[in-house]
């Protein structure tokens, strides 16, 4: 087949003496540019010398370098080869534009999972705003209003459950993800759980009649219940986050999931603390063993759902690390 090339092949216009530095092969793929390209080239074939010279060949040529665009994966190498071929002909080559292709690259086979996440994880923050309001009603005694928040709890409990089963049914076999299945699953479980525990506070608590949080516990049932709402919210920041950090792929993105999962950590030590001095107080207190016992139990629910945020930011970390 006959070479085509719209670049002249007068070796005394060029500086670099192309045919004395590359192999046939390498030349053809420097000097030829009409139409589309494709160089199919193997491990130790030379690619990063042959992209290097082409650069330099192509400005040679008049090409405006800030119309020449080089794409390598990673990041480094696009910089590295046109120092290269400013080394090998001059300074004009470093302004030819450089980057990366892997992550746009991979980004059009992929399909984020976390869209479908994130509009979950809204749904379980909405469901735990709901069993706040529920857990102040009936502390303040105002409980005609108290079933009404429990059927909004459930609504969105349902509401979260349909979104599940739609991340799990729209991730066809052979899709590439930027994280494990098993892993996305994991985490959504664990997020799940959140809603779980929300929803078997409120059953709990309406298993007995009265009469209901002791006086003396209200306060610290409120502290429990705000310091358990800090990572909830925290772990919808979380997903975003997260979401932001699998289209850039960078350090700086990883830092501030890592930052969020530190965070949570910290809350859900706080609400441990909250939850462990409400039973001191009542292993400690006159009150009957079977308000002691349905507090006790009361008090572990609502901490679990810290416990459960927590463990969806160690299964975040897993992924950004992994």
């Amino acid at each position: 087949m006959q070479e085509q090339s719209s670049l002249s092949n007068n070796s005394d216009k060029f500086r670099i003496r192309y045919e004395e530095q590359l192999n046939v092969a390498q030349l053809q793929a420097v000097t030829t540019t009409a139409g589309p390209l494709l160089v199919i080239a193997g491990a130790g074939s030379g690619k990063t010398r042959t992209l290097t010279y082409r650069v330099a060949r192509i400005v040679e040529d008049g090409v405006s370098p800030a119309s020449i665009l080089l794409l390598t994966s990673p990041r480094k190498g696009a910089r590295q080869m046109l120092l290269r071929a400013a080394k090998l002909l001059d300074h004009r080559c470093e302004k030819t534009n450089g980057g990366t292709m892997r992550i746009p690259f991979i980004s059009l086979f992929m399909k984020s999972p976390f869209d479908g996440l994130q509009e979950h994880a809204e749904k379980v923050k909405e469901c735990a705003w709901a069993f706040q309001q529920a857990i102040e009603c009936h502390i303040a005694d105002q409980c005609e209003n108290f079933e009404e928040f429990r059927l909004e709890v459930d609504k969105f409990e349902s509401e979260a459950d349909s979104i599940k089963g739609r991340i799990r049914d729209h991730q066809p076999k052979g899709t590439l993800m930027p994280v494990d299945k098993i892993q996305l699953f994991r985490y959504l479980r664990e997020q799940d759980k959140v809603l779980d525990a929300v929803e078997e506070a409120l059953d709990w608590l309406s298993f007995r009649s009265g009469p209901g949080i002791p006086q003396a516990l209200e306060k610290d049932f409120f502290l429990l219940v705000d310091a358990v709402m800090d990572p909830v919210e925290e772990m919808c920041r979380l997903v975003l986050e997260t979401r932001k950090y699998f289209k850039s792929y960078s350090k700086k993105q990883c830092e501030i999931v890592k930052d969020i999962i530190q965070t949570i950590r910290r809350q859900e030590h706080d609400a441990d603390k909250v939850e462990d001095r409400i039973k001191e107080k009542l292993l400690n207190s006159p009150i009957e063993p079977i308000t002691v016992f349905h507090m006790i139990r009361l008090a572990e629910i609502i901490g679990s759902i810290a416990d459960h945020a927590e463990n969806a930011g160690d299964m975040v970390r897993s992924m950004v690390t992994s």
